[in-house]
């Protein structure tokens, strides 16, 4: 298959509406929403003080990254003595 004949096909298939953008569209607004809920972490007494949704975002990643054919994934995990650390994806 040539550059042209793959062009082709990109361009029918990435189109408004089209089964594979909405499908990556819905990944996105799985992730948007689960990193919404960390908006106003601490804000009023009672709330939690830390935002839980990190591994939350990083599952819905992994699986998306799966989905679409990296074979290798590894959620690097920061050190206990590093708190405030946020885990970090490779693949």
């Amino acid at each position: 298959m040539n550059a042209k004949e793959l062009y082709e096909i990109a361009s029918q298939k990435i189109q408004p509406d089209s089964d594979l953008v909405n499908w990556h569209l819905e990944f996105l607004r799985k992730m948007v929403s689960i990193d919404s809920r960390s908006f106003n972490v601490n804000e009023f007494e009672g709330d939690r003080t830390t935002p839980t949704d990190m591994k939350e975002i990083l599952a819905c990643a992994e699986d998306y990254l799966r989905q679409i054919g990296f074979p290798w994934i590894k959620i690097n995990q920061p050190p206990t003595e590093c708190p405030d650390a946020t885990p970090i994806l490779l693949a």
